[in-house]
């Protein structure tokens, strides 16, 4: 009850009440509610006071006179006051006795801190203020209504665990006053420690978040982009995981007893049968009489949930069909209750993925075929210019990827096959392994725009940096930069397509609904998302097509989305989890030998003398030569190095000297993984045993290189080399002497054919006439 000072005061004038509730630290708002509420009577007056006292801290001190009483919440108190409460509040800094006295000043300072929010900020910032502390609505506010949203957060703050329950009639304010000042020490101490121990759980999950609610937690915070390669891979693998459990709890796994009135004490006759088509035993449950369609219908889908189908075929067989003897069992056991069927459904999983896995094995050996007949072919056909090189390079390349992709389809066959497959246990056909591989390189290309938007092309390391990204083969680091294949579309397509369908029938409601879905879009391209959107879309398609109406460039871009979604892929973290299952299983296209890449690059340059010999031609003077392991080889002009080849390939580790004069060749010969020495042959001094050659003819170099090779012979030596028939019928004083060396030195010449370096083994073509020179130095060896 109120004390005698106050009873004396309430039987006064009612401003002499508000006069009192002022001196008391209440609020002008307070005053007015004494006006508001009309109270006239003394105990209407008393009740009022009695309720709204406790909240101000006088009901609890015995008060002696106005002159003398000294409210709590006289200390002003402001914004920037309740910001530093607040934090020290959060901090678990802020002791019991300044938790309550904080609260007590700042009710007794609604009007100042109100005017003071109005009056010191801005509206647009009070806006601001008011969505931190949880005024969603701010933006439809008004500034004197954001502030007093604002005050009231204020007051809700000191609310422990941040809820208040109040009946009806009670104010929401006076509910919150209530629940703080009924806080005891204790309670508070224990709120401190669940707020220390939610603070540690916190950031723990935004430094290291291992559970999904820790991720969560940080992504509340934070982005995707701040997390690590390896923590995106694990909250993708919960979230997927998560995802796939949820679709699997939406499935049934129980059959339902029958409930048609029909089939009360009816009875099934079981027995065994075989099936002619599968080559297997089946079991039968037979009916004793015929039953209602309706009836049948329920029969018929409950064998279905259980592997089971119903045949008529043999009509002393016919019934409901199964598998197995336990699922026969357990479609009879429907008469009399409900029946488990996960192993049933574990069965059929197992099933289809064999199947799978068996479809995907044939496509992958045929594939691998079609691509190995393609390679030899190109590789068999004539590529003696640019044009029919980068032609026969691009089918190659084709056939490469082919193969590629066929080695990746076994690969997840075989995972299917052993049930190890995760994520990609959806996989049916190629098209789904292909849209896969689409979506990694996309990847690929948005990790590298990504560079170039933070990075300036003027950077001086930013080129350096893209054809780093372009070389490395595709990683975890791609992939979480992949976007999943939501149905992406030009406006224009579907605008015209919706008025074509305005006047046709059967589609002209989905035409309008699409016409408004386009109405809200500003951008040129459509990006449907929601699953109800999606829906409606493929809706509105199915029904244009279905008028007659050409829809094929607005369905291609749900392709790649039905693809996915028909995979069980069906959201951007079960998506990323199956990419990086499906680098395991990826093979990288082999491509072109790096050696037949360089020797392709020679097609077309302009490389005087260098005409590379022939096989045919190559076997000819290794066969003349009979080149021994223990001899010294030289080929003084290598080119690229196809006579080399040829003599390392019949005598591995023999001691072989090369000479090339044009470093053009150098990328060649590095392929081949060759030391040669650059440089002019005739200045080359050494000793050899056997020198095997193809010299430039071009102003008798042939004959130079000759005589200076035979200068290099050691006694015994064997010289083969091609050259050109200009030096055989030529009258100039230089031909005339070769010819009389030749016989001097006993050589012994072969007319090669005419067309030697024409047609498919010659590297580059000429008509010249060539012949076979051998040379056998006297001496012992």
């Amino acid at each position: 009850m109120l004390g005698p000072e106050i009873q004396r005061l309430s039987r006064k004038h009612r401003h002499t009440i508000a006069d009192f509730a002022k001196q008391c630290g209440f609020t002008q708002k307070h005053v007015r509610e004494v006006f508001d509420r009309g109270l006239d009577n003394q105990n209407a007056v008393r009740d009022w006071l009695e309720a709204i006292l406790p909240r101000k801290a006088v009901v609890h001190q015995p008060v002696t006179s106005l002159a003398a009483t000294e409210p709590l919440a006289s200390t002003p108190y402001t914004f920037d006051d309740f910001w530093q409460v607040h934090r020290a509040l959060v901090a678990g800094a802020l002791p019991y006795s300044e938790y309550q006295s904080s609260f007590v000043r700042l009710l007794a300072s609604e009007d100042a801190i109100v005017s003071e929010l109005k009056t010191r900020f801005q509206a647009p910032k009070l806006v601001s203020i008011a969505k931190r502390l949880g005024c969603w609505d701010a933006n439809r506010s008004t500034k004197d209504e954001n502030a007093a949203h604002i005050y009231r957060k204020m007051t809700a703050s000191f609310l422990l665990d941040g809820t208040v329950s109040y009946s009806m009639g009670e104010r929401y304010e006076d509910a919150v006053i209530k629940k703080v000042q009924a806080v005891t020490p204790k309670e508070y101490e224990a709120a401190l420690e669940r707020w220390e121990i939610a603070a540690a759980e916190e950031k723990k999950s935004l430094s290291n978040p291992e559970t999904f609610l820790e991720f969560r937690t940080f992504l509340h915070s934070k982005s995707e982009a701040h997390l690590t390669d390896e923590q995106l891979c694990r909250y993708d693998a919960l979230h997927a995981t998560m995802t796939r459990d949820r679709r699997a709890a939406a499935r049934p796994t129980t059959v339902a007893a029958f409930q048609s009135e029909e089939l009360s004490g009816y009875a099934f006759q079981i027995k065994q049968g075989y099936h002619d088509k599968r080559q297997c035993p089946v079991w039968i449950v037979s009916l004793s009489t015929r039953v209602e369609p309706a009836t049948f219908d329920e029969l018929n889908r409950k064998a279905k949930m259980l592997g089971g189908w119903f045949s008529s075929f043999k009509k002393s067989d016919a019934g409901f069909q199964f598998l197995s003897e336990d699922n026969a069992n357990r479609f009879a056991a429907l008469l009399s209750g409900d029946v488990d069927r996960s192993e049933v459904l574990a069965e059929r999983k197992e099933r289809k993925e064999l199947t799978a896995a068996e479809r995907l094995h044939e496509l992958a050996d045929s594939l691998a075929a079609r691509a190995e007949e393609t390679i030899a072919q190109s590789e068999n056909s004539l590529q003696n210019t640019v044009r029919r090189a980068d032609i026969q390079a691009g089918v190659r390349g084709r056939a490469f990827a082919e193969a590629a992709l066929s080695r990746t389809m076994h690969s997840i066959a075989e995972a299917l096959s052993r049930n190890e497959a995760n994520y990609l246990d959806g996989i049916r056909h190629i098209t789904h392994i292909e849209t896969l591989d689409t979506l990694l390189r996309l990847s690929r290309w948005a990790r590298i725009r990504e560079v170039r938007r933070e990075e300036s092309e003027s950077h001086y390391a930013h080129g350096r940096r893209v054809e780093q990204i372009e070389g490395e083969p595709i990683s975890f680091a791609d992939i979480r930069f992949v976007e999943y294949p939501y149905p992406w579309i030009h406006k224009r397509l579907l605008d015209e397509l919706v008025h074509q369908c305005r006047s046709k029938n059967g589609v002209k409601q989905s035409a309008d609904r699409m016409r408004k879905r386009l109405a809200r879009e500003k951008d040129d391209f459509v990006t449907f998302r929601a699953d109800h959107d999606i829906e409606s879309l493929e809706d509105f398609l199915s029904r244009a097509k279905g008028a007659g109406l050409d829809v094929e460039r607005v369905d291609g871009a749900l392709q790649k989305y039905r693809r996915l979604q028909r995979a069980g892929i069906t959201d951007i973290h079960e998506l990323r989890s199956g990419l990086r299952e499906y680098l395991h299983y990826r093979a990288e296209a082999r491509g072109d030998d790096p050696v037949k890449i360089a020797e392709r690059e020679l097609i077309g340059k302009r490389l005087p003398g260098f005409f590379p010999t022939p096989k045919p031609v190559i076997e000819r003077m290794l066969e003349i030569a009979k080149i021994e392991s223990h001899h010294r080889v030289l080929e003084p002009s290598c080119g690229k190095a196809d006579i080399v080849d040829a003599i390392v390939s019949q005598h591995p580790g023999i001691d072989l000297h090369a000479i090339e004069v044009n470093r053009t060749l150098s990328d060649v010969l590095s392929a081949k993984g060759y030391e040669v020495e650059f440089g002019d042959f005739v200045e080359h001094r050494s000793r050899y045993d056997r020198i095997v050659m193809n010299p430039p003819f071009e102003n008798g170099q042939d004959i130079e290189h000759i005589r200076h090779a035979y200068e290099l012979l050691s006694p015994g030596g064997c010289l083969v080399s091609v050259m050109s028939e200009g030096p055989f019928f030529r009258s100039d004083k230089k031909s005339s002497e070769f010819r009389e060396w030749l016989e001097e030195v006993g050589a012994e010449v072969e007319q090669l054919p005419d067309d030697a370096f024409t047609g498919a083994e010659a590297f580059r073509e000429t008509s010249v006439r060539t012949r076979l020179v051998t040379i056998v130095k006297e001496g012992c060896a």
